[in-house]
């Protein structure tokens, strides 16, 4: 650790990058031009600091009510959320605090409101602290995202004549679509004609 003055009055600075947690003794003294005097002792206790970590959720689809999220914390007695998306715009955020032990992993979990947010990607950030020692953890991320909604319209075919074998259904607009899958009726009674899974993505 290295110490840097900072006045006359005798306050100094002293770096304590990189020391561990626990007790450490300063001790003070004050000179003159041939003398020293010890002027005070005093301990000062460097606290464990709370950690966070997100765990990773899927992509999920429009219109989802919200989304469940799980952080594992240590030495944590709050958490903090924001969310944010890429214009980083905040569009949820929220707090609450862990249960259980506070010195065990412990998992805590809160839902972010997504039923109204367009498709995108959008990051939670998540912090802890522990109110007893006034410690905050490096803040946590997670990236996910919302997918855009698959849609079609069909171009209407020219009709037939009976007894074709097969009919090939064009579309007019595809958007985000891989496979379909459908069935055909008559009015509205189904024929028993029907495909799983097409795909459309040629």
């Amino acid at each position: 650790a290295t110490v840097t003055p900072l006045s006359a009055n005798g306050s100094f600075v002293i770096d304590l990058s990189g020391l561990p947690p626990g007790e450490y003794f300063l001790a003070g003294w004050v000179y003159t031009d041939h003398c020293s005097n010890n002027v005070t002792q005093k301990v000062i206790t460097i606290q464990n600091q709370p950690t966070c970590s997100i765990a990773h959720i899927d992509s999920i689809c429009p219109a989802t009510p919200t989304v469940p999220v799980t952080i594992t914390t240590t030495l944590a007695t709050n958490y903090s959320f924001v969310v944010k998306d890429k214009d980083d715009a905040t569009v949820d955020s929220g707090s609450g605090a862990p249960t259980g032990s506070t010195a065990t992993p412990v998992r805590a979990g809160f839902t972010v409101a997504t039923a109204t947010l367009a498709a995108g990607d959008y990051t939670v950030y998540v912090d802890v602290t522990n109110s007893g020692t006034g410690c905050a953890s490096k803040q946590d991320t997670m990236v996910f995202t919302i997918n855009p909604t698959p849609s079609i319209t069909l171009a209407k075919p020219d009709s037939v004549c009976e007894g074709t074998a097969t009919l090939e259904v064009p579309f007019a607009t595809k958007s985000h679509t891989k496979t379909v899958s459908y069935y055909l009726m008559k009015g509205t009674t189904p024929t028993g004609i029907t495909g799983t899974d097409v795909d459309v993505t040629s």
